[in-house]
């Protein structure tokens, strides 16, 4: 696994070696570091910025997948011509929005004029322009990196690390696994958003799923050693990737998901080859979305944090299945 660190630690070092040298002709910022000029995109992907607009702190990409998440998402698709069929859009931007989180993104859309948002469609082409640049100079077609998911469970549990309860995604993904390699299926799909976070350190090593993949250096479009920006304010070994496929879906080796659940565990999550193939059956590819429509079959469907509004439309689209 190349690590970002590494590709760039001899630039970094040689840049501050001319800045000792010549402290007042050369640029604060190395080459290889991109300056993100608009107030509401550094938000969107710094951490710890001034607030762009709006009454409220902007979560931004660093801290989880929130409004800020949001945003930074419409942008990459406007820039970067992306595109999803309708009905599988990223998660997010399916879900409810409750009423704070509505007046806020009303306060920033109300700073954003047609030729603002140009402008910062323009800068995040930049952006993804300049990671080629860089990577290319590397040598770098691909890229092998690893993300952690996370049990629903994970922090609530005695001592923090204890044994995960294969809620959400992580249980999901491992039961998965299991399904096709007790049927020998190669590989499995599932959804993931526009834009991922993956790493290429030792970072989540605590998660009890970890998916790992080759990324093209086309898909991109940062890594936060090539940000201009405080350490703290971008994460470690960070790469945010882009996912085009108009539905969302993944495909994955079996091999390259790996899980640390134990066999107590693992036992009683798939006993038998026959309910293997009626979880492929619902579940290949596996959806994330919260569906509310009662076309789509809700069982075995990850439980995630949801609103109000969605716990009762659920609720709903059972009552109408059991009524079939």
């Amino acid at each position: 696994m190349i690590k970002q660190l590494d590709l760039w630690r001899v630039d970094q070092a040689a840049h501050l070696e001319r800045r000792i040298k010549d402290p007042h002709g050369t640029p604060t910022y190395p080459a290889h570091k991109f300056q993100l000029k608009d107030p509401l995109l550094r938000a969107l992907i710094l951490a710890d910025q001034p607030s762009p607009g709006g009454d409220r702190e902007l979560k931004s990409w660093v801290w989880g997948k929130a409004l800020g998440a949001v945003l930074l998402t419409w942008f990459a698709k406007r820039a970067l011509d992306l595109y999803r069929l309708p009905y599988h859009e990223d998660r997010l931007l399916s879900d409810y929005l409750g009423s704070e989180e509505r007046a806020h993104l009303q306060q920033l859309v109300d700073t954003l004029t047609p030729l603002r948002i140009d402008a910062i469609a323009h800068e995040l082409r930049e952006l993804h322009a300049h990671t080629q640049t860089c990577l290319a100079a590397k040598g770098l077609t691909h890229v092998q990196l690893r993300r952690g998911v996370r049990d629903e469970t994970f922090g609530q549990l005695p001592g923090f690390y204890g044994a995960p309860e294969l809620q959400g995604q992580a249980g999901q993904i491992v039961k998965l696994k299991l399904a096709a390699e007790m049927l020998g299926h190669g590989t499995v799909q599932f959804e993931m958003d526009t834009l991922n976070s993956w790493g290429d350190d030792g970072g989540y090593g605590h998660f009890p799923v970890h998916l790992h993949r080759r990324v093209a250096a086309a898909d991109v479009l940062y890594c936060s050693t090539l940000l201009a920006a405080e350490s703290r304010s971008a994460e470690s070994g960070e790469w945010v990737v882009i996912n085009r496929h108009p539905a969302g879906l993944v495909e994955f080796d079996v091999g390259d998901i790996e899980f640390s659940i134990n066999e107590i565990a693992v036992g009683k999550i798939l006993p038998s080859e026959k309910e293997a193939m009626v979880f492929m059956k619902r579940n290949q590819p596996l959806v994330y979305r919260s569906a509310s429509d009662p076309i789509f079959d809700l069982n075995d469907r990850p439980h995630l944090p949801t609103s109000r509004s969605y716990r009762w439309r659920k609720a709903l689209a059972e009552w109408l299945l059991k009524r079939r």
